[in-house]
């Protein structure tokens, strides 16, 4: 999925941390996207750090 992101201008990969890394109560995840689409999903990031650091040691 993220070779479509090259391709295309519009697409956005999405992708959960929740279930895969036993982190259900942290709500946290990633996303794959070109580069120009980066601005826009940074208006509406909110992560705690208590999330970003569980993230990282997950």
């Amino acid at each position: 999925m993220a070779g479509c992101v090259t391709q295309y201008d519009k697409v956005i990969s999405c992708r959960t941390l929740s279930k895969a890394f036993g982190l259900a109560s942290i709500r946290f995840g990633y996303s794959i996207c070109h580069p120009s689409l980066n601005d826009v999903l940074a208006l509406v990031r909110n992560t705690t750090m208590f999330a970003q650091v569980s993230a990282i040691a997950a």
